[in-house]
């Protein structure tokens, strides 16, 4: 029988593990919604990978996955929110997520973002970047490959 203390290390283990995962479902570009971003979703930390394809299902989708690194655990409605005053061909986002009610260990916890976007002006993107407080990642659809982002980290200032 485990004693109560390993118990209790393996919860523990299995909440600073566990990666809050959001299946690829398809939405509507937000860049085509004029509501200003909800100012209670705060910049996630850090972004670990990005990943952008057009997928080809039955109408071509622009497919964006990202594994980031929420400051603590319990953070939800992770999403991609829109940046605004891009160049031409650059569409940003931010890595944002609704911060938890009760007060949290600071303890960096991985999160998922699969999304696809059904609508996303495909002709016209040529560059997709993603931001956090640290870092940015960018890839060129035209390219396929990384590039280097037009903004600093964590605020919408150019470098």
């Amino acid at each position: 029988m485990k004693s109560p203390a390993a118990f209790g290390a393996s919860i523990v283990c299995v909440t600073m593990f566990a990666t809050l995962s959001f299946a690829a479902e398809t939405r509507s570009w937000p860049f085509n919604d004029k509501a200003p971003v909800d100012p209670a979703l705060a910049l996630l930390t850090k972004i670990k990978t990005f990943e952008v394809a057009i997928a080809e299902l039955k109408t071509p989708t622009l497919s964006i996955l990202v594994e980031a690194e929420a400051p603590t655990p319990g953070f939800s409605e992770i999403n991609l929110t829109p940046r605004i005053g891009m160049s031409d061909g650059v569409f940003a986002f931010d890595v944002r997520g609704r911060r938890p009610q009760e007060a949290a260990a600071q303890v960096l916890t991985p999160v998922t973002i699969d999304v696809e976007y059904g609508d996303a002006p495909l002709a016209a993107i040529a560059v997709v970047e993603v931001y956090s407080k640290e870092n940015c990642k960018a890839f060129s659809l035209k390219d396929k490959t990384e590039v280097e982002c037009l903004m600093n980290p964590g605020s919408q200032e150019a470098p």
